[in-house]
């Protein structure tokens, strides 16, 4: 039965850890989504790195692509990634580009009828005067029968084709609770449902732990009262017995009084 209980118990603390575990990652969405700073273009920034969300499948997994050697996968739509932005300095930024390397994943700006933000692989990156030459491609070639590369020259003042940052994570699951997170019903289905049941839970337990101590304090003051009359009935018993052994030599001597009347007498 102990060891029922004991299991019972560890469930219990498993089970709250990963709700408020839950519920805290939902609610970190929700900040990321409502308070962080964010560029022309929508995305968050945070000291130097940045949050997106992929919105194609350009860089989902394809048989056609093998991205095994590379650290960063493909990468399929809705998922969550953080870039290292490029310095603003530009000695650093240098020093940013002459770091990359074929398999990079970038996230650039390029402009065909309109500037769009893109995510795609570094196929090959050679110097040039004032820069570098990246050639960009996606993962996944079996989306159309079409292949679109972008190239960029980084050394190309006020181009707009541009390097937003690099890849360095990417999270599907939490990038999917987050896309959920942006629409009302996601908000309350994952956030403001969990959090009144997590509530309407916490307020039964501390009822039930009021009443618990309520009958603790009650059976507590029902004993100590209860240990009183025992006291007092021991206490009557003792006055009861000592009034008792007060009483049985006087009534010998009362006898022998008479008696001796009674042989005075005669």
């Amino acid at each position: 039965m102990k060891r029922n209980n004991s299991w019972k118990r560890i469930g219990g603390i498993f089970g709250s850890i990963l709700l408020y575990g839950f519920l805290g990652l939902c609610l970190l969405c929700v900040i990321l989504t409502a308070t962080v700073q964010k560029d022309a273009d929508g995305a968050a920034s945070v000291m130097g790195y940045q949050i997106r969300l992929v919105l194609t499948e350009s860089m989902a997994a394809c048989a056609e692509t093998d991205v095994s050697h590379f650290r960063i996968k493909s990468i399929p739509a809705r998922s969550l990634i953080l870039l290292e932005l490029v310095p603003e300095d530009a000695e650093q930024a240098e020093a940013w580009y002459a770091d990359l390397a074929v398999g990079d994943v970038l996230t650039f700006r390029y402009l065909y009828n309109s500037q769009v933000t893109i995510t795609h692989r570094i196929q090959s990156i050679e110097p040039e005067e004032g820069g570098y030459c990246i050639t960009l491609l996606g993962d996944n070639k079996s989306e159309s029968g079409e292949l679109m590369t972008q190239v960029i020259h980084t050394g190309e003042a006020h181009s707009p084709n541009y390097v937003i940052g690099r890849v360095i994570a990417s999270s599907y699951p939490i990038g999917l609770l987050l896309t959920m997170l942006r629409k009302p019903i996601g908000l309350l289905f994952l956030v403001i449902l969990p959090a009144t049941l997590v509530m309407l839970y916490e307020l039964v337990r501390v009822f039930s732990l009021l009443q618990a101590e309520k009958r603790r304090k009650a059976s507590a003051l029902a004993a100590e009262k209860e240990a009183e009359l025992d006291a007092l009935r021991r206490r009557v018993a003792m006055l009861e017995g000592t009034a008792s052994d007060k009483e049985e030599p006087h009534s010998t001597s009362d006898s022998c009084t008479k008696h001796t009347d009674g042989e005075r007498t005669a």
